[in-house]
């Protein structure tokens, strides 16, 4: 299995499936695939066809998740794509950050209309994380608990559209 994720290595998703996952394929800035580009954006759309997995992390701005999610439905069949929410998207969290309410929830709303037999899409919904800085953090998720839901997700043999995680 070929595992794709949109996302610096050295933010804690990312980082953390990089220790569940071995094998498991980065693209970001950081190694030459700036997302925010046209450019960026046909590197994608030319290697996604190849994997498997696509966990779409990306911290891109404005509905930059939302048009990686587009790419890789009109060119893959058989995928598994899990998008990275957070509890911004949730109505008791929008005034912190409006702009993310919107633009998760347009992320969410996208997410489980493209959802099918041969396009299956999580919307993964993550309550406070830790970062790498701080470390342990007893109200908030640590990076390696949510690569572990997301193993789940990828290993189930059933579909699930929406999950909401928090610590």
């Amino acid at each position: 299995m070929k595992i794709l994720c949109t996302g610096n290595l050295s933010k804690t998703i990312p980082y953390s499936l990089s220790k569940l996952f071995p094998d498991i394929d980065f693209i970001s800035r950081s190694n030459g695939y700036d997302l925010d580009t046209s450019e960026g954006r046909i590197q994608f759309k030319n290697i996604i066809i190849d994997y498997d997995v696509f966990i779409n992390h990306s911290e891109l701005p404005g509905d930059g998740q939302c048009e990686l999610l587009h790419i890789a439905h009109d060119v893959c069949t058989n995928i598994k794509v899990i998008n990275i929410g957070t509890v911004l998207e949730l109505e008791e969290w929008a005034w912190y950050n409006p702009n993310t309410h919107i633009v998760k929830n347009k992320l969410k709303k996208l997410s489980l209309s493209l959802n099918s037999e041969k396009f299956k899409t999580t919307h993964l919904i993550i309550g406070g994380l830790a970062s790498i800085e701080r470390g342990v953090d007893h109200q908030r998720l640590n990076g390696m608990q949510v690569a572990e839901v997301i193993k789940y997700i990828i290993d189930s043999p059933i579909n699930i559209p929406l999950l909401h995680i928090e610590n």
